[in-house]
């Protein structure tokens, strides 16, 4: 199987690209694709649902808190504010702007 590929904006000459490795072969889809390609797609595909589920847990948390009062809402800025402030302190970040030099 050959596809070939229309000239978009990254390609600078006028010719198209030739595409000539197969995609699927009589042995399956995977057996076209290395090993080491397909485990780096799976945990490409891990992590992405990962990242949509927390992403989903944290829109909620999020509006339950929003939808609790005032009270929680401030907590939960509080809570914000002292993470951020903690992940600069550990991560060796420059607080203040006075600082020139940061060392770890």
């Amino acid at each position: 199987m050959v596809a070939t590929r229309r000239k978009g904006a990254e390609d600078k000459d006028e010719t198209t690209k030739v595409i000539t490795t197969p995609v699927v072969t009589d042995d399956g889809p995977t057996k076209a694709v290395s090993a080491e390609t397909v485990k780096a797609e799976e945990g490409k595909v891990r992590k992405v649902l990962v990242r949509t589920i927390s992403g989903g847990l944290f829109v909620i948390v999020f509006n339950v808190v929003i939808w609790a009062g005032h009270l929680y809402t401030l907590f939960f800025i509080a809570l914000l504010q002292f993470g951020c402030f903690r992940e600069m302190v550990r991560g060796h970040v420059c607080v203040s702007p006075l600082l020139l030099t940061c060392s770890p």
